[in-house]
């Protein structure tokens, strides 16, 4: 199981937290308390012990400015080894210097960060840790807070706002921990840990529910070729700052995940949206492609309710049953064969219907295919059903296409897919079979 480590400047609450993450459950050890780090000596570069008999405070303050507390390799990398062998995670908390020599050692970072007027009003009311009373020893530190959050973002960890209520923070961090077992895929596991903590980052009081949707959720994830997908419900529509304070977070994470940059899909919605399966009037904040856009939902809305509420995982909040409603199969049916004859049928009379802006036309053949492969399916079952699983059954009811439904099903990012007039052939078919009069 994973190694985590939390930490922060002086008076972001590491302690606390630990504490509190500790009740839940969770291992948890401190650098401070227990030793993971040494004090060297800045000038010899000798390891000294601590002057735990320091007769005055003059003398701590001297020691913490002749001395570094640099972080123990050799300790933390036999912590790793013991959380690699154990069924639950284990949580390191402090702050030390030496972290980036030692950062691969851990499968997780949470940073918590805190402005200069909050750092300073806690270091000054704090007992049992004289460091930071001085002026010079709090300068230090307002210095280090100059730029934290975007330089530990940029680091590839997990910032927390630590100002926030101390519920809200434990539950934003254990939210982002129980994301590492939440599937059966670790790298995509570490992905959800990340952008949901960013989530929480962006929308600090907004955010109600995450919600984990499409194939994860049903079967048929595909790692070479699937996209992760999700769904952020909000109390509002995010304000313009939000969204480009995302935007950033996104970059952040591809750069530190270069395969999944461009393969996360969510949208940002109101709640009350979740109560109707009226398509939404007004369009909502969709990342797709490693940007974010204004969308409007068409006909796929009732499809993708249905999926929430049948299929999805809570990663934070209620259960999607208890928000969304309930889909009846006839207009699931309704909106597919409305998604056909709007979305899908006017590209047989347009050239280059692959081609958009942003996106590999191999990716859309392949999509456009499965699409049909589903819209096929619906007309002909309830329940929710994945690519795959639509797909077999066509190859099996229609086999005249088990080819280009087989190539479909397999294709895998930068790989071609079929051409144009055979994948619009099939939409064709598709309109011909599901728009046909009973």
């Amino acid at each position: 199981m994973p190694l985590i480590y939390l930490t922060g400047l002086s008076g972001t609450g590491k302690s606390t937290i630990l504490r509190e993450l500790a009740k839940l459950g969770y291992t948890v050890h401190g650098v401070d308390e227990e030793s993971y780090a040494d004090w060297v000596h800045r000038s010899t570069g000798i390891i000294e012990k601590y002057p735990s008999d320091a007769d005055t405070e003059s003398d701590i303050h001297s020691w913490y400015s002749s001395h570094r507390w640099v972080l123990s390799p050799a300790r933390i990398l036999a912590l790793r080894e013991e959380a690699d062998s154990r069924e639950s995670p284990i949580i390191l908390a402090g702050v030390a210097e030496g972290e980036q020599e030692i950062w691969d050692a851990f499968h997780l970072v949470f940073a918590l960060c805190a402005d200069d007027a909050t750092l300073s009003t806690r270091i000054a009311a704090r007992t049992g840790n004289a460091f930071g009373k001085t002026t010079d020893e709090l300068n230090a530190i307002l210095g280090w807070n100059d730029g934290y959050r975007d330089r530990y973002l940029s680091y590839g960890a997990v910032v927390v706002e630590a100002t926030r209520p101390l519920n809200r923070v434990v539950e934003t961090i254990a939210t982002s921990i129980n994301c590492l077992t939440l599937t059966p895929i670790t790298e995509v596991n570490t992905v959800l840990s990340h952008f949901t903590g960013n989530l929480h980052l962006t929308f600090p009081e907004t955010l109600i529910a995450t919600y984990l949707t499409g194939s994860l959720t049903y079967g048929g994830f595909e790692l070479e070729s699937s996209d992760i997908d999700l769904l952020a419900v909000l109390s509002r529509p995010p304000t313009q700052n939000e969204i480009k304070a995302l935007q950033e977070c996104v970059q952040h994470i591809a750069d530190k995940f270069p395969s999944w940059g461009n393969r996360i899909e969510c949208s940002f919605i109101p709640e009350h949206w979740l109560s109707s399966t009226a398509i939404p009037a007004d369009p909502r904040p969709y990342l797709n492609g490693g940007s974010i856009r204004s969308c409007r939902y068409g006909n796929e809305w009732a499809i993708n309710l249905n999926a929430l509420h049948e299929c999805g995982r809570a990663i934070h909040g209620p259960a999607p049953s208890l928000l969304s409603t309930k889909v009846p199969i006839s207009r699931l049916q309704e909106a597919s064969r409305l998604d056909l004859e709007e979305e899908w049928l006017p590209r047989l009379d347009i050239p280059s219907p692959f081609e958009q802006p942003g996106y590999d036309p191999n990716h859309l053949r392949a999509y456009a295919v499965l699409t049909m492969c589903r819209i096929l399916h619906r007309d002909h079952h309830s329940g929710v059903a994945s690519k795959r699983e639509a797909a077999a059954w066509v190859c099996s009811a229609f086999p005249e296409w088990a080819s280009l439904v087989s190539e479909a099903t397999e294709w895998r990012h930068g790989a071609s897919c079929s051409s144009d007039a055979a994948v619009l052939a099939f939409i064709s078919f598709t309109a011909g079979t599901v728009l046909e009069p009973r």
